[in-house]
């Protein structure tokens, strides 16, 4: 067996442990700290994330070898990397039926194993701080942040409270959000909705609202805002299937990942404002 195929059966076997214990995921602390993971590591996939955390709990910031050279940094001698899974696209030749040239097409995807470091794992130049996105005012400003971006996108927000009790809804352009409950949450659910509308079709509703609530959790645990325990409580009415779970938290993941970017985008802005 290759070292990509451990690094898979790693996950595969991770995968399947969580889905055996469905039954136990609400309480399950090692399911939340899989999600500060992937809220931490939002650029990796949620498999990379997983291995990242199995092999390194307490990971901070991860880079390549090269990469933390870039930084001023060097890996200690001895140090043992993380092996994760490097996507590289499968090209071949095809002839253009327009102009009858040839390029280059992708023709699918295989993973090759490469490896990163922790941060406590190099030494030399002191790295510039990271933006604290966890300060007094985080949730007011996450709010705003998030609202901005739904305006930027050209979804209509509205701001009331639903005579059903619900605290926010989402239809085809339009999205409303209450003062009630956990509000950055809420609008980060209902923006989920905005960005994925075809999971509705392709997944489901239960499972949708699964993984609305799984990207706002995501969303507001990166930047330091509670969001309680309901993604563990989704997660066990997903699917028997260890692959079909991971494959939606995967989903999840990617729109969460475009969320944070964005809202970092605005709240770098904000905070160079001042």
């Amino acid at each position: 067996m290759g070292k990509a195929d451990d690094l898979r059966e790693q996950i595969q076997e991770q995968m399947a442990a969580l889905v055996a214990s469905a039954g136990d995921v609400r309480a399950s602390e090692q399911f939340q700290q899989w999600l500060a993971h992937v809220a931490r590591f939002h650029r990796y996939s949620a498999g990379n994330v997983l291995l990242i955390w199995l092999q390194r709990p307490g990971a901070t910031r991860v880079a390549g070898y090269r990469r933390w050279q870039t930084m001023g940094r060097q890996v200690r001698k001895g140090e043992k990397g993380i092996g994760i899974l490097a996507p590289i696209p499968l090209t071949a030749a095809m002839e253009d039926t327009e102009t009858g040239e040839s390029k280059q097409v992708q023709t699918g995807i295989r993973f090759k194993p490469v490896h990163v470091f922790d941060l406590e794992q190099t030494d030399g130049d002191e790295l510039p701080e990271p933006p604290d996105w966890k300060g007094e005012g985080r949730d007011g400003r996450l709010e705003s942040a998030l609202l901005d971006y739904a305006a930027s996108l050209g979804i209509e927000v509205r701001h009331e409270d639903s005579a059903s009790g619900a605290l926010g809804w989402s239809r085809k352009g339009t999205m409303a959000y209450s003062d009630k409950g956990n509000v950055p949450l809420t609008i980060a659910h209902e923006l989920a909705h905005e960005l994925a509308p075809r999971w509705r079709e392709e997944l489901g509703k239960r499972v949708t609202e699964s993984l609305a609530e799984l990207v706002a959790a995501i969303v507001c645990m990166h930047f330091g805002v509670d969001a309680g325990d309901s993604p563990a409580t989704y997660v066990a009415t997903w699917t028997d299937d260890p692959a079909d779970l991971l494959r939606n938290i995967e989903r999840g993941q990617r729109v969460a990942s475009q969320i944070i970017e964005n809202v970092e985008t605005r709240l770098t802005a904000e905070n160079n404002r001042h």
